[in-house]
């Protein structure tokens, strides 16, 4: 394939669609939290769980404790490169050959990436599903083992699906509403204790959902975030959940550690002045935090909660009541 500058585009934007695959390929030991995939830092093989994370949204990497992608550039071919200390051509050659592996024809996906006509179908309108669709999804013990009441639990209506779909087997599947209690979508957690060994991701949305358009709870925490003028961000549904069990009514979760537009016009929409910043306290968390609160302190107050204690999901009623009632 001649790399000319449109294929090069393209092959840069499936790779990046497909960046479990490259990782598999590139042998890194991962694991993904929303909007994240972490792991120890594959290009000065660090040791440190998540000193390295690709952001599956903005589709690029990042080395915290070397710096390494100061010397590569930041997108998948400069992890190529890093990786296999490799050049741009030979980078190129290698990802190729990953996402043909995966069945996509460069040149075909380069015609679409360029076509008019086909970027304009593929804008996507928002999809809302009829409540019946709750009816499929049964219930499971796996929160309630984790010390959350069933009752709760139930409210939300989570459960596992007794069918056999693909991307939502053996997951715990959470229906997402917008403002109007609408359900727009759903994000699953997987039941498997060994995710990491087995390499497959802890969290998937349904096809077509966009997290940075939704924040999880908005339709429950509206009234509460109107009546104190303040919400509490979280990266995801455990741990409003566990804010909830605490009687704690105004948190919303953002899907990973970055706040979108999006997102922040929901919460003005309701009414928020005051914004805690709650995500989980490993590296990435505290980056993620720092950048939520860089993106947000344009249009609210905003302050961080350092969570010592770890992930808001793993605190105690008492804790969490200390820490944010």
């Amino acid at each position: 394939m001649v790399m000319n500058r449109k294929k090069i585009e393209t092959l840069r934007s499936v790779a990046s669609e497909k960046i479990f695959r490259i990782l598999d390929s590139l042998r890194v030991d991962y694991r993904e939290r929303y909007q994240y995939v972490t792991a120890a830092c594959p290009i000065h093989n660090g040791d440190r769980e998540d000193a390295w994370s690709w952001h599956l949204d903005k589709e690029v990497w990042q080395c915290f404790s070397r710096g390494c992608h100061d010397r590569f550039n930041k997108d998948v071919f400069g992890l190529v490169m890093g990786v296999l200390d490799c050049s741009f051509p030979d980078a190129c050659k290698f990802v190729e050959s990953v996402v043909e592996s995966a069945g996509v024809d460069i040149d075909e996906a380069t015609h679409l990436h360029t076509n008019k006509q086909f970027v304009k179908r593929a804008k996507k309108e928002t999809i809302v599903y009829a409540e019946s669709a709750l009816d499929k999804l049964l219930y499971h013990s796996y929160l309630e083992g984790r010390g959350y009441p069933r009752g709760l639990i139930e409210s939300y209506h989570i459960g596992v699906t007794s069918e056999g779909y693909k991307q939502m087997s053996n997951r715990l599947i959470i229906p997402v509403r917008n403002l109007y209690s609408q359900i727009v979508g759903f994000t699953g957690r997987t039941l498997f204790p060994n995710w990491k060994d087995k390499k497959i991701p802890k969290w998937v949305h349904s096809k077509g959902f966009v997290g940075g358009e939704n924040l999880f709870n908005i339709d429950r925490a509206v009234t509460h975030i109107k009546e104190t003028q303040q919400s509490i961000l979280v990266e995801g549904p455990l741990d409003v959940l566990r804010l909830e069990h605490a009687g704690i009514h105004n948190s919303v979760a953002i899907f990973g550690r970055r706040l979108h537009n999006g997102q922040i016009a929901l919460l003005a929409k309701c009414g928020a002045q005051n914004l805690i910043v709650a995500l989980d306290a490993d590296t990435a968390g505290r980056s993620g935090a720092e950048s939520a609160f860089n993106t947000a302190k344009a249009f609210f107050n905003v302050s961080i909660v350092d969570l010592k204690d770890g992930d808001v999901g793993d605190l105690t009623i008492e804790r969490a009541r200390e820490i944010f009632a």
